[in-house]
C-alpha cells in the first residue's frame, strides 16, 4: 500500500493517513484524507477516491459482491475516469468531471 501511495503521488494527491492499514475481506485498506488504497494478493494495490469511493463504501467495499478494485483513477479529456473492473463483478466504469 505504501508503494502505491508513493507512486500515485503521496500526500499531494491522496493527503495524509487517517487510519492505520487495516485488514478487510482478504486484503488490506489504508484510508487517507483524499481517498483510500485497497490491496489484495489477487489484484494488487489500487486507489479509489471521491464519489466512487463513497458508493463503494456504501455497498460494502471489498467485502461486497464487487470485491477489490483492479485499476486506479486516470485523467481523461474534461475530467477523470475510474475503470472499475472489480475482482468479483462485470466491468463497469464511472467518470467524474474535473474540478475547475
Amino acid at each position: 500500500i505504501l508503494a502505491k501511495y508513493d507512486a500515485y503521488g503521496g500526500a499531494p494527491r491522496l493527503g495524509f493517513p487517517i487510519t492505520d492499514e487495516v485488514a478487510v475481506a482478504g486484503g488490506a485498506r489504508s484510508t487517507f484524507t483524499g481517498g483510500s488504497v485497497f490491496w489484495s494478493g489477487g489484484t494488487g494495490a489500487h486507489v479509489v477516491i471521491g464519489g466512487i469511493l463513497a458508493r463503494y463504501d456504501q455497498i460494502g467495499g471489498p467485502g461486497s459482491y464487487i470485491g477489490f478494485p483492479t485499476s486506479d483513477e486516470f485523467g481523461v479529456s474534461g475530467g477523470a475516469q475510474t475503470n472499475l473492473p472489480f475482482s468479483q463483478a462485470p466491468r463497469a466504469s464511472a467518470a467524474r468531471p474535473s474540478a475547475r
